[in-house]
């Protein structure tokens, strides 16, 4: 089983959290787990991956342009994959950034529908730091997506 968690980061907080759920995930299980810029990860390791988790900042009430672009460039190989996502923002956003990213997600590939909720991080001001209190969640989150059961195949198209 192989893991990817993929993230944009303008001030590192993103990264940080995207680094605490790859531990969550080797914590928990037998997954080869792989953490990557969106603009640096290879496209081939996550077309084989079976665990995808996307993450974004919350830029100006949106998830990033690199983000889209890269769920743009995945979208047609979600197929089988688990997929989640999480972000990072101030107190009274989240799930901005995550919506967007699910919409996209599901523009992309109709039969989308993320395995777990999505996860939102707190940052104090724009250039972090995380809150106290709210990087264990990243952790906590990896070690939930981890355990989750394989994704059924999609149902053929109509």
């Amino acid at each position: 089983m192989r893991a990817v968690v993929v993230f944009d980061s303008q001030y590192g907080n993103t990264r940080l959290v995207g680094e605490e759920i790859a531990r969550g995930i080797s914590e928990a299980g037998n997954l080869e787990v792989l953490a990557a810029d969106v603009d640096h990860v290879a496209l081939d390791r996550v077309r084989a991956c079976d665990l995808l988790v996307i993450g974004s900042p919350n830029h100006i009430g949106r998830a990033t342009r690199a983000t889209k672009r890269f769920v743009r460039a995945i979208g047609a190989d979600l197929g089988r994959k688990r997929v989640a996502v999480f972000d990072t923002c101030f107190a009274g956003q989240e799930g901005v950034a995550t919506r967007e990213i699910e919409a996209n997600l599901r523009k992309e590939e109709p039969t989308f529908a993320p395995v777990a909720p999505a996860l939102s991080v707190i940052v104090e001001r724009m250039k972090g730091p995380i809150r106290t209190g709210e990087l264990p969640k990243a952790r906590a989150y990896g070690r939930r997506l981890a355990t989750l059961p394989p994704r059924e195949a999609p149902p053929p198209p109509a």
